[in-house]
């Protein structure tokens, strides 16, 4: 990336920060990438982001609505700790998010389902997904913080395996392949969308399941089957993206790439840029 449109770039990243993330014009995808993608090039940035995570307000139990970004402490803890330049968290910063994850969990799944409860009526079915993967992320990246600080993994670590059991219980289509919600889930229903392919991000799915599910994603979404069709530009995409390097899935993840990059371009005044451009620098 040159430096011009570099220095445009970050000037976005930089009046994004000065607005609370719960006011963001970024959705909460778009904010864990841009988090990433600047732990690696603007650590001072990448700083200044990790608070839109680690605030008063985000520490406080959420009201309604709940805002997603709250249930991603633990992934921002995550790539914040990951670079060495930062001066690191504190046992007691850890303590405290993982405090802030049994309030959440017994404020959105009280009876301890492994589905998230949430009380918006107008929340769709593929965004409850989304929250979902989002929250199991968020617990897996605790868990592993928790187990490299010596703490007692037990509790979290059964809550991670049950997540996963019920998700792929409750969420798997098994006449389509990408992950849907049946009729017994609250939710109304939605088109398909890149969040169904997003549990590979997390982990999710068995291999078998994300074979299948690539399967889908090569015969039935836009980047392979309308490469002109943009409706797939997205920073979800770019965690699809992640998910298919998880299960080595290199070819299928680079034809993604590709298709981000294509378009990213063709949109140069946007937030997707910003995240993509800083992304793939």
């Amino acid at each position: 990336m040159n430096s011009v449109k570099q220095k445009v770039i970050l000037n976005r990243v930089e009046a994004a920060l000065a607005t609370p993330a719960q006011e963001s014009s970024f959705s909460v995808y778009e904010l864990l990438i841009l988090l990433r993608a600047l732990t690696d090039h603007q650590p001072a940035l990448a700083e200044q982001l990790f608070l839109h995570f680690w605030s008063p307000s985000a520490n406080a139990t959420p009201a309604h609505p709940l805002q997603a970004y709250q249930l991603c402490q633990g992934i921002a803890i995550g790539e914040y700790s990951r670079n060495q330049r930062f001066q690191g968290l504190s046992s007691a910063d850890l303590g405290q998010a993982l405090q802030l994850r049994q309030r959440l969990q017994t404020l959105l799944d009280p009876e301890t389902s492994g589905v998230l409860i949430l009380s918006e009526e107008n929340i769709s079915q593929n965004e409850l997904l989304g929250l979902q993967t989002l929250w199991i992320q968020n617990v897996e990246n605790l868990s592993a913080l928790a187990a490299a600080a010596g703490l007692d993994t037990e509790e979290i670590s059964l809550q991670l395996e049950m997540l996963i059991h019920e998700s792929n219980h409750q969420f798997w289509s098994v006449d389509s392949g990408p992950y849907l919600l049946l009729p017994s889930i609250r939710g109304h229903n939605t088109s398909s969308s890149p969040l169904q392919y997003l549990p590979q991000w997390a982990n999710i799915p068995d291999q078998d399941h994300a074979e299948d599910m690539l399967i889908q994603l090569r015969t039935t979404t836009p980047p392979w089957t309308k490469p002109e069709d943009t409706s797939w530009v997205s920073a979800t995409t770019l965690l699809i993206y992640e998910g298919l390097q998880h299960y080595e899935m290199h070819k299928a993840a680079q034809e993604l790439k590709s298709y981000l990059y294509r378009h990213c371009y063709n949109k140069q005044d946007n937030r997707l840029h910003t995240c993509i451009s800083l992304a793939f620098a």
